[in-house]
């Protein structure tokens, strides 16, 4: 399913295109679950994963990151603020999607950090970061109609990026029936409800956009129970999971697009510092 994927090899696949395309090419990362392990309870961020910022700052045309939920154990300011002081020696902008831990009683997220989903376009392709937490795992409600007109206009957009905490596609059921028997498991299922409308409601609304989606979620690889990293294709979407913290498997994912709107997906496994290619799956 991997392959090696050294750093050149991205270099190569970004600047691969010829230059009288009207798009740049552009890469970001997205890292899960990087308060680390649930044993060190201490704030900043994973210590594997923040060692690897010389590695990042060394990717070409690396506009930013994303920082999928589980960003501090604690949701207290000073937790927050050693957050804050690490991605400023990145030197790239990341934005955040809350977590279960990030959120809650006495939170001060938004305080810090406002309204909990947002979207931008980056080169003609749209990002939409989420906040399933609101509705019990669901995307409903403000949020909902949030995306049903940020998917208005589709035909705008080459490629459609979504980030969130939750793994929204796994079901206790496993429906529908091409993710029956699925190894993988979330971290948790703090805060969700029996029922979510990622299936009936979500899916649709992403699979009429007939455009390539890549939705990410970071609750995944906090302990030795839960695959770190999974990747399952269906129709026009491509769902990844990505986490860290178990320190035998941590990983998170760097994301290249080319200008020709093509998208290349590696995984940076944190033990080994390795880069391999994550290729669809069979």
């Amino acid at each position: 399913m991997r392959h090696a994927y050294p750093l050149f090899v991205l270099a190569l696949l970004l600047y691969s295109c010829t230059s009288k395309r009207s798009h740049q090419a552009y890469a970001f990362f997205i890292a899960g679950h990087v308060y680390g392990s649930p044993t060190d309870t201490l704030p900043g961020l994973h210590p594997p994963f923040r060692a690897d910022w010389d590695y990042l700052r060394s990717i070409p045309q690396l506009r930013h990151g994303v920082f999928t939920g589980d960003i501090v154990y604690h949701s207290r300011p000073e937790y927050w603020d050693s957050v804050e002081l690490a991605v400023a020696e990145l030197e790239r902008p990341v934005y955040f999607t809350p977590g279960n831990h990030d959120q809650g009683q006495r939170s001060p997220y938004r305080e810090r950090y406002g309204r909990t989903y947002q979207k931008f376009t980056v080169e003609g392709d749209l990002f939409l970061l989420l906040d399933p937490g609101l509705g019990g795992w669901n995307i409903w409600r403000e949020q909902l109609d949030f995306v049903r007109g940020a998917l208005a206009k589709a035909e705008r957009y080459r490629n459609i990026f979504v980030c969130f905490h939750q793994v929204l596609w796994w079901t206790p059921e496993g429906e529908p029936a091409s993710f029956r028997n699925q190894k993988y498991h979330p971290n948790s299922l703090d805060g969700r409800t029996p029922r979510i409308n990622f299936w009936p409601e979500i899916v649709p609304l992403l699979v009429a956009t007939q455009r390539p989606v890549y939705l990410f979620a970071g609750d995944v690889g906090a302990n030795q129970r839960t695959q770190a990293l999974s990747y399952t294709r269906y129709q026009n979407l491509h769902l990844i999971a990505s986490g860290m913290g178990n320190s035998a498997r941590d990983n998170y994912l760097i994301v290249g697009v080319d200008q020709a709107k093509k998208v290349v997906l590696a995984v940076r496994w944190l033990q080994g510092r390795r880069t391999e290619s994550l290729l669809p799956a069979p």
